[in-house]
């Protein structure tokens, strides 16, 4: 079970690690929306996300880790399948604060699962390399970032590199 858990989280953490980088660009370069728009969208989101913490803590105490992590990584698959319907600021909105409300839950509820799967030092083990496979995720989607603006920068349309 923990092995399951582990890969699942670890394909999760690379996921919203790549994400987080290219969200504004996909609105802006993907969805056409203004810069200014699209940033104060995903923001807007986001802090809207935030005041649903308390409610998930009170959740995961009544209904347990388990259950509120795979509700959370449902609503974040339905939230990240609605990102290319969203063209607008107030739709943005709404899909950013539902992927966050999503977050929300599964982070509130992860480290009280990997305490239920392992104990002691392997529950340290576990925590970080969660972490690494975020971290993993955001740099190599920096990488790539940094690859495409170069590619742009010399004239061409998309990144050369794969």
């Amino acid at each position: 079970m923990l092995r399951i858990f582990l890969a699942a989280t670890l394909i999760d953490a690379l996921g919203s690690g790549l994400w987080v980088p290219f969200a504004l660009l996909f609105l802006v370069h993907g969805q056409g929306m203004g810069l200014v728009d699209a940033g104060a969208s995903l923001t807007t989101g986001a802090l809207l996300a935030l005041v649903t913490g308390p409610a998930t803590g009170a959740a995961m105490d009544r209904f347990g880790p388990r259950a509120l992590l795979i509700a959370g990584n449902l609503v974040r698959l339905a939230a990240f399948a609605a990102y290319p319907l969203a063209h607008t600021s107030w739709q943005v909105v709404v899909v950013s604060a539902v992927a966050g409300f999503g977050d929300r839950l599964f982070w509130t509820c992860n480290a009280p699962m990997v305490t239920r799967l392992t104990s002691g030092s392997d529950t340290d083990r576990v925590l970080a390399t969660q972490t690494v496979g975020r971290f993993a995720g955001r740099a190599s989607a920096r990488r790539r970032w940094r690859c495409c603006r170069r590619s742009r920068a010399r004239g061409r349309s998309t990144c050369s590199r794969t």
